[in-house]
């Protein structure tokens, strides 16, 4: 015969057993939960390393667009430098061009000057030479 067991303890027995029940089906789905969490993280930090490749991909693109950018920038700035140097050059080439003028204009009337003074002399030696004879 076995002895009889007092219903209190089978029913405290049945509680601690389902109590036993609930931690571990707690354990399971706060493991469940934390595994999930987990591949979660993982999903995001594996969509995040994307990202950043593809903006690092763009930066690396739009820094070579700017360098190319720069470079055509510096041809422009040389061309508009040759440009205002150029400028300068034909004005410095008109002033040149007055003086020259200027000059040229002088030197023809001392000329003038000179040709009308040895049309005088000329006119002296032949009326001097022509009273000798």
């Amino acid at each position: 015969m076995t002895p009889a067991v007092p219903s209190w303890i089978s029913a405290v027995g049945i509680v601690m057993g389902l109590i036993g029940l609930l931690g571990v089906a707690f354990a399971v789905f706060t493991s469940a939960r934390v595994g999930r969490t987990l591949e979660l993280y993982e999903a995001e930090n594996s969509a995040q390393g994307r990202r950043i490749a593809s903006l690092e991909d763009e930066d690396r693109r739009k820094s070579e667009r700017l360098a190319a950018l720069e470079k055509e920038n510096s041809v422009l700035r040389d061309l508009a430098t040759g440009k205002t140097i150029l400028e300068k050059l034909v004005e410095d080439v008109r002033e040149s061009e007055k003086l020259r003028l200027s000059e040229h204009k002088q030197m023809v009337e001392l000329l003038a000057e000179i040709k009308d003074a040895l049309a005088e002399m000329w006119q002296g030696m032949v009326r001097f030479f022509g009273q000798t004879r």
